[in-house]
């Protein structure tokens, strides 16, 4: 079961702010705190996302830290071009990607919302999966989706144009899917 002082804050970052969800869901900036943003940053702009980053910069504890998972721009743009799988059903439903952080500035852009990017870890890489996704016996969640998810990828490649592979050569360089913790510093005296 989940621990006892797990609390879930769901947020309308259209509607809402971060800092009111959190104080209305007994948030003390005080303690040390550990915060799991999955599945939004997508839907999210920059603006918010931004602002969201911020909030909890501002009103975290030093040592707190967020695992975020997140895009790089050239990887929204590849998918935005060649969707497929459940990115293609997001888009399809009016649900489309709209943030990803700039390429090759991941650091300078936590940075400047207030929080230290530390590892990050390609998601689906080896790492990723053990840290995150294994169980106990060995087995991991998700396994099962890895040949759909291998198909797809192969007929991703095969749909796209040269240019679109060569794009998506580029973009693995410099772009991809994160996972990331990020810290809250400590703050000077």
């Amino acid at each position: 079961g989940a621990p006892a002082n797990l609390v879930y804050a769901p947020v309308d970052f259209a509607r809402e702010s971060l800092g009111d969800v959190l104080r209305r869901a007994g948030f003390r900036p005080g303690r040390k705190t550990y915060f799991i943003c999955e599945g939004v940053r997508m839907y999210v702009p920059e603006e918010g996302m931004k602002e969201t980053l911020r909030a909890i910069a501002a009103e975290s504890a030093p040592g707190s830290a967020l695992l975020l998972e997140y895009l790089n721009r050239g990887g929204l743009e590849l998918l935005r071009k060649y969707p497929t799988g459940m990115i293609k059903n997001a888009f399809d439903w009016g649900e489309p990607f709209v943030f990803g952080v700039p390429d090759g500035q991941d650091r300078e852009f936590f940075l400047e919302a207030g929080l230290e990017l530390g590892e990050t870890l390609k998601i689906g890489s080896p790492e990723s999966v053990r840290r995150y996704a294994m169980r106990q016996d060995g087995s991991y969640y998700g396994a099962h989706l890895e040949k759909v998810f291998q198909q797809r990828r192969e007929a991703a490649l095969k749909a796209m144009d040269d240019a679109g592979r060569q794009q998506a050569a580029q973009a693995a360089t410099t772009a991809g899917y994160w996972l990331a913790e990020l810290a809250v510093p400590q703050r000077p005296s």
